[in-house]
């Protein structure tokens, strides 16, 4: 019986192959030389989507997509400032953004990251889940990296200035983020506005003025030998934001290494 069933199996696959290659045929008859322009089409479509999972293409699609929402109503009404290079101590920092308005200044970081995360404000590392729970991956939270961004321009602005350090989930994920500087990328708009009123637009002016005057002009290049050099001074237990001594500390959420120049400088490097 098994043997009737897998030759009838066999008999219908190889006649709905030939009935396959028959429309193949009578279309590519029917099309003639438009056939290429469909095959080309095919083919661009498969390569877009190969392209589109590059992680530099993801990363550029999810930064375009908040500079356009950052960037949308009257000019007079904000001022932005994108791929934001600082140099501070002889290091750098690359910001993505930094939107100033009349509800303050925004320091953004957007992160294209698949998958579910998880994490809280307070945590120095999440946790991204993928293929269903089978892939799990430790990353260092993004609220602390873009809380070093937020303190290093609130050195740069006038004392009181209020200063907003914002991390933008492009691919809106955020159910599982328990923090109030994370925001889903649909959600960004809103948030912009949630804010109170806060500085005029002379002062709007003139903090767009100084981060021009201290925006430093830098490549891509000389930006990676400085992330490479912070590495480095972190293991060597120099503070990467005032180059204080990095000492040890036994706090709330367990032991780390900090500043020795705190509560002045809160740079902290938690111990996995």
């Amino acid at each position: 019986m098994k043997r009737k069933s897998n030759a009838k199996i066999s008999g219908l696959a190889i006649v709905g192959a030939i009935v396959i290659i028959a429309l193949a045929v009578i279309i590519i008859e029917k099309l003639g030389k438009n056939i290429y322009w469909i095959i080309g089409i095919i083919v661009a479509v498969i390569v877009l989507r190969f392209v589109l999972k590059v992680p530099k293409v993801k990363g550029f699609l999810g930064e375009l997509k908040v500079r356009l929402i950052i960037s949308r109503g009257k000019k007079a009404d904000r001022y932005v400032l994108n791929n934001y290079m600082l140099i501070e101590d002889g290091r750098s920092t690359q910001i993505d953004h930094i939107l100033i308005n009349l509800y303050g200044v925004f320091v953004i970081e957007t992160k294209n990251i698949s998958g579910r995360i998880y994490g809280k404000h307070e945590d120095h590392n999440w946790t991204q889940v993928l293929a269903y729970g089978k892939t799990k991956h430790t990353l260092y939270s993004p609220v602390k990296q873009n809380a070093t961004h937020a303190y290093r321009v609130a050195h740069l602005l006038p004392e009181g200035t209020p200063i907003y350090s914002v991390v933008v989930l492009v691919q809106n994920n955020d159910q599982y983020v328990n923090s109030p500087d994370v925001v889903a990328v649909k959600n960004l708009k809103g948030y912009l506005k949630s804010k109170p009123t806060s500085i005029s637009y002379e002062q709007m002016s003139k903090y767009y003025e100084i981060l021009l005057l201290n925006r430093a002009k830098i490549s891509n290049l000389e930006h990676k030998k400085h992330v490479k050099s912070k590495s480095y001074r972190i293991d060597s237990r120099v503070c990467v934001r005032c180059g204080g001594k990095l000492i040890e500390h036994n706090g709330e959420f367990g032991h780390f290494i900090g500043c020795e120049n705190y509560p002045d400088c809160k740079y902290i490097k938690h111990i996995l």
